[in-house]
């Protein structure tokens, strides 16, 4: 029973990072395209 609630809590906890990971890399691509577009125009 232990063994299935640490499995489960690092399953969230690495699901969880990767979700706000995935949140930064959205808005630092779309930080950057914005740059872009504001030196190109």
């Amino acid at each position: 029973g232990s063994f299935l609630i640490s499995f489960y809590n690092d399953f969230f906890l690495f699901f969880r990072v990767t979700l706000f990971g995935l949140k930064d890399t959205v808005s630092t691509t779309s930080f950057t395209i914005d740059l872009f577009l504001l030196i190109t125009l």
